[in-house]
């Protein structure tokens, strides 16, 4: 396996570009990777009382270097008109999460991969795409927006880099489509992220895990929107096919509509802790699930990365033991 030696460009969020016939598969008989006992601290925010303590989860699981799979569901498809007039402040300007910048100013120079290659997905009443999310966090004077993932009947994943202690209300929306059309809007009432990346900003840790309220009909967003199938990342050959798909902040921007947009493209690197990729990426897009060619989340879109060797590729953590301890811990609450 290659050692990597990259510099972390702090710059922005995900996508794909297109390919060959053939492609290696995904070859994860074994976790192979060194933390797989490794007991974690986490932060979790309660927004409704605006508390935060921590708490330590423990490897329960038993399953030593065979990988956890979780099995998705459909969910009913019931789709509702949104009005995001009640949940947007047009007043309030939109910051990156990652750079702390306005939406609109920010440069991102190599998010995009040569040619651009995303489209915008123009039908989100199909799996995987009604189960992903536009997430948007809202704190006294300014607004952030992300993507993510409903990986249980109650939780959401994102980014931790997109958490701040300023927050004090976030809104997750499954499937949005043109602004109009999703499955819901759902209130985020605790948010969870590992003390490691509070402490470190290490990527192999930025993801969090937010729990949402039923609808104000008392709808879980995963009996709606259906819940994605995920499962731990071992060794992702090079090559291997993978998409990802989110709400990014330029195509908001190019069309003032908010849609979901993705692509397609190959694994190029080979890391125990992250993935790294050829797709497209721009802002907005942090937290979107990276899907294998099952349409199992295996990843979650972080950044984008420069590499000693000039070479510019986005990436992010690969769902490892310590997601799934943490997932663990909250379901059997």
């Amino acid at each position: 396996m290659k050692r990597l030696v990259f510099v972390f460009s702090l710059l922005f969020f995900v996508l794909f570009s297109p390919s060959i016939s053939i492609f290696a598969e995904e070859h994860d008989d074994t976790l192979n990777t060194p933390d797989t006992t490794k007991e974690i601290n986490y932060i979790e925010y309660d927004l409704e009382k605006q508390e935060k303590s921590i708490i330590r989860v423990e490897d329960t699981t038993n399953l030593g270097n065979k990988p956890f799979e979780y099995q998705g569901k459909q969910g009913n498809g019931e789709m509702e008109k949104i009005n995001l007039d009640d949940i947007i402040d047009k007043s309030k300007p939109i910051i990156d999460p990652l750079t702390g910048e306005e939406i609109d100013k920010r440069v991102t120079p190599f998010s995009i991969i040569g040619d651009d290659g995303r489209y915008q997905v123009q039908n989100t009443s199909i799996m995987p795409y009604r189960a992903l999310t536009y997430i948007q966090f809202d704190s006294l004077f300014s607004s952030s927006i992300c993507s993510g993932g409903v990986i249980a009947d109650e939780l959401v994943v994102t980014n931790a880099h997109c958490i701040s202690n300023s927050i004090l209300r976030g809104t997750v929306i499954p499937g949005m489509n043109n602004t109009q059309f999703a499955y819901g809007a759902y209130n985020v009432t605790h948010i969870i992220v590992p003390e490691e990346y509070s402490e470190t900003n290490a990527s192999e840790y930025d993801y969090a895990i937010l729990r949402v309220a039923p609808d104000e009909n008392g709808n879980l967003i995963g009996d709606r929107a259906g819940v994605l199938s995920w499962k731990e990342a071992g060794t992702i050959e090079d090559n291997t096919l993978l998409k990802t798909y989110g709400y990014p902040g330029d195509k908001m921007d190019e069309t003032n509509q908010i849609s979901l947009w993705g692509m397609e493209g190959r694994s190029r690197l080979s890391d125990p802790s992250l993935l790294f990729y050829d797709m497209d990426t721009s802002n907005g897009q942090s937290g979107a699930p990276v899907l294998n060619s099952s349409n199992q989340m295996i990843g979650v879109h972080n950044a984008g990365y420069t590499f000693t060797n000039g070479d510019q590729l986005n990436g992010g953590p690969k769902i490892r033991r310590h997601f799934t301890n943490l997932f663990n811990s909250i379901v059997i609450q």
